[in-house]
């Protein structure tokens, strides 16, 4: 279409780019603009490719082989999709059409590119996984045969590194118990006969508790705090030892008076004689009763010198 006119004559009557609407045509009458308006027709690609078409898509085409060899129908859709979004990134970037002839815009640069990036994904679940323990090599025969023959892997495998792990820690109670012997001690008691023994008090042994706060890393203990202390204290055993001596048998009364035991004392043969004295008392005699003697009647000798009933206790 020729370009937009100029004031004169010259230009015959048509439809020109309006110099007022840019991206519409108006109508030019041969002497002046006429207001009609209507859209620009779009522009329509020429259906020849250029050279630099056959060199972009020969060059793509190539740079598909080493993924179609190395995975087969994956490799494919993966070299496709590595295509189509180079393809995608050109549209969007200059928003003209691309090796292809594709239509123009930067709506179906983004359209094709999610499509490239769909068809990429799903070429590389498809491509199988290669053994690592073995490598796979070539051979020529001398007949120009090529032979394949599979030989271990030289190359040592990557060794992992285990990831840091936190430790476990964890706390517990734990309490303990520990025995406390009592001690023996003796006491005399004149209670008893001399040589004889009782235990008057028996002892019990004492108790210390403690518990602990302990704690464990990975199941190892690595410190321990005292929570609490609680000592019982043992009961001391008591032991009696007899210091009692019966004392010796009374003397028979051998002289004195008219003889006898006088009937106002019970228990031990008071003498009759004129008096009588506690034997090992400091009293003279001439006569000694050993007590007790228990008074009965008249306490003629003055035995009992407390007043309880009891002489020579």
């Amino acid at each position: 279409m020729p370009k937009q006119p100029e004031s004169g004559p010259t230009w015959p009557a048509a439809w020109y780019p309006s110099p007022n609407r840019p991206g519409q045509n108006e109508f030019w009458d041969g002497s002046r603009w006429t207001g009609l308006m209507q859209n620009q027709p779009p522009r329509t690609q020429t259906g020849r490719a250029g050279l630099s078409t056959w060199v972009v898509g020969g060059a793509v085409l190539l740079s598909m082989i080493p993924f179609v060899a190395s995975g087969g129908v994956g490799g494919l859709l993966i070299g496709a999709g590595l295509a189509a979004m180079i393809t995608a990134i050109y549209i969007l970037a200059t928003g003209r059409g691309s090796w292809l002839r594709l239509p123009r815009g930067r709506k179906f640069g983004a359209v094709l590119l999610a499509g490239a990036f769909v068809v990429t994904m799903v070429g590389g679940s498809l491509v199988p996984a290669r053994p690592s323990s073995e490598t796979s090599s070539l051979t020529f025969s001398s007949d120009s045969k090529p032979e394949t023959s599979v030989q271990p892997s030289t190359t040592p495998a990557p060794t992992s590194t285990p990831a840091t792990r936190k430790p476990t820690v964890t706390t517990r109670t734990v309490t303990e118990t520990q025995s406390i012997d009592f001690t023996t001690t003796t006491v005399d008691d004149s209670s008893l006969a001399s040589g004889t023994t009782t235990v008057v008090t028996a002892g019990v042994p004492g108790k210390r508790t403690i518990t602990y706060k302990v704690t464990y890393t990975d199941g190892a203990e690595t410190g321990r705090v005292v929570v609490t202390d609680t000592t019982i204290p043992p009961v001391t055993q008591v032991i009696a030892n007899g210091t009692y001596v019966a004392p010796a048998a009374p003397v028979p009364f051998t002289g004195g008076g008219g003889g006898g035991c006088d009937p106002n004392y019970s228990g031990q043969c008071v003498p009759i004689d004129s008096d009588v004295d506690c034997g090992g008392g400091s009293g003279n005699g001439p006569s000694y009763t050993y007590g007790p003697v228990y008074v009965v009647g008249s306490d003629i000798y003055d035995l009992d010198r407390d007043g309880d009933g009891v002489g020579c206790d």
